[in-house]
């Protein structure tokens, strides 16, 4: 596939995680747009030596480290990844007002990951669904700018690393024929309701 899109980035926080089963989810939120995502797998590796010679090499999977780049982080998002108080705007409020409490004593959630990569294979289209089975995410750096002579847009990057789960799982890839099939999947391993 050569892939040149990229869209849907979600976040779901996993409510259980047991050997064999894997992990279950809670309800997911879209994390913004998808900018980039970077993956760098990382694997132990062990020589074994005899008769003055390599005789095996060991490698096994140790974690994938994750660069996320958004158009936008939701304050919502902040309580499902790092445990932050988010306080939704109230319907027949006048102030309107959404809001977000965070404490030193917030830690980060471990949660499923997903976002599509969708691109051309023969001639036809194919989006290719990209599950990260249980992720923790670190907060991201943030910057402000004023307006200048030129526009300068402040977009958060995340860092975060994906493990295995109970089923010893750490990424799934599955490849649907259309973008709506791929939305649809994704939004089912989420936790997110069909529109």
């Amino acid at each position: 596939m050569y892939q040149y899109k990229l869209a849907f980035p979600v976040f779901a926080p996993i409510t259980k995680d047991e050997t064999g089963a894997g992990a279950t989810y809670g309800t997911g939120e879209f994390l913004g747009e998808a900018m980039t995502v970077g993956m760098t797998v990382q694997e132990n590796s062990a020589p074994l030596y005899g008769d003055d010679g390599m005789v095996a090499n060991v490698t096994a999977f140790k974690q994938c480290d994750l660069s996320l780049g958004v158009t936008q982080l939701p304050l919502k998002a902040y309580n499902l990844m790092f445990g932050a108080t988010h306080t939704p705007k109230a319907s027949g409020e006048t102030s309107n007002v959404e809001k977000l409490s965070e404490k030193k004593t917030d830690t980060a959630k471990y949660g499923g990951f997903g976002v599509i990569a969708s691109g051309e294979e023969n001639g036809d289209e194919v989006c290719q669904l990209i599950w990260f089975k249980k992720v923790k995410f670190q907060k991201p750096a943030e910057t402000y700018n004023t307006n200048g002579e030129s526009i300068t847009f402040g977009t958060p990057t995340l860092n975060g690393t994906a493990t295995c789960d109970g089923s010893g799982e750490w990424r799934t890839r599955e490849v649907y024929p259309t973008m709506t099939a791929a939305l649809a999947a994704l939004k089912t391993k989420a936790g997110i309701a069909a529109e």
